[in-house]
């Protein structure tokens, strides 16, 4: 049987996989031929596993996901069907990062003053006053790990932070924002109002999806500025472009997109000026890929030895 892989994954880690495991890759399609031998599935990137995917995988018994976010999976049917979903994790401080530099290209217009410069307009700077990051008020929307590790970048450089979720008055999450001096909102109308620096931290569900529309906007300051490295549905695209376009956002910072890798559907939004996109890199450091890799080797190795025979090659 087969441990299948689905996306890119460093050289590094598919040779120690290769080395123990016998590996198969179906990121431009599954073979099924071999279909019934796949035991344990190693995913990252857009390959939805779905009820119907699952059907052909009938001895699947564990998904492992690289890096964060489960939106790909259908966890009920997963569970229906007693298999095994987990995420790896490893991304947190990278994910952090890139959210902050976001907020930076945008709070500072890097983006427009660097087109500028090489286009030899050097007076346009005359146009661009920036403001100070601390005489922004941080509204935090998702306070787990990559939210606390990003709200406390920003409260190190002296801003004050404010954060909400679902779970907001959890003890853990509690005893974080009192130790760093973060302050607490009991709706997320009530961060909307207060802030006018969102940044989004959620994983994608039911509750999550089109979370921020045109009402929540309404909530929000003239000219706040809208970073999202979590998932793009979690905002809805016309209000967002609505809000970018009236003024409601100065600016927004985007590592997510509503259809990545494809240009129509994007074309609407990829056409402002005043968004700065990355393709979905929060998680593309060295040390960030490393982790990952090392936990993928780490869970296959534990579902190895529960299940010697389908997964190691004979020797």
């Amino acid at each position: 049987m087969l441990i299948a892989l689905s996306g890119q994954y460093s050289p590094i880690l598919q040779t120690r996989l290769s080395e123990k495991f016998s590996t198969i890759d179906i990121s431009t399609a599954l073979d099924t031929r071999y279909s019934s031998e796949i035991s344990l599935l190693v995913t990252r990137g857009a390959l939805h596993i779905d009820r119907n995917f699952l059907q052909k995988l009938p001895n699947l018994k564990k998904i492992i996901k690289a890096g964060s976010g489960l939106d790909t999976i259908d966890l009920s049917a997963a569970k229906k069907r007693g298999i095994e979903v987990v995420a790896t994790g490893g991304s947190t401080e990278s994910v952090a990062e890139l959210a902050l530099a976001l907020l930076f290209s945008c709070l500072r217009n890097i983006p427009i003053l660097n087109d500028a410069v090489r286009r030899g307009d050097w007076g346009l700077k005359n146009d661009y006053i920036a403001s100070s990051l601390d005489s922004r008020r941080i509204g935090i929307i998702g306070f787990g790990r990559i939210g606390q590790a990003f709200s406390i970048m920003v409260r190190s450089l002296n801003a004050p932070v404010f954060a909400w979720d679902h779970s907001i008055q959890k003890e853990s999450k509690i005893n974080i924002m009192s130790k760093f001096n973060i302050s607490p909102c009991t709706s997320l109308i009530e961060l909307l109002q207060k802030c006018n620096v969102i940044s989004v931290h959620l994983p994608l569900g039911k509750t999550t999806r089109s979370l921020i529309g045109l009402k929540e906007f309404s909530s929000m300051q003239h000219g706040t500025i809208l970073i999202n490295t979590a998932r793009a549905a979690i905002v809805e695209k016309d209000a967002l472009i609505n809000a970018l376009s009236n003024g409601t956002l100065d600016s927004a910072g985007l590592d997510v997109h509503y259809n990545e890798g494809g240009e129509a559907e994007n074309e609407s939004l990829f056409s402002l000026k005043n968004v700065v996109l990355t393709p979905h890199v929060g998680a593309q450091s060295y040390q960030s890929q490393q982790a990952i890799a090392e936990r993928i080797l780490s869970e296959v190795t534990k579902f190895a030895s529960i299940y010697p025979y389908p997964c190691n090659k004979k020797s």
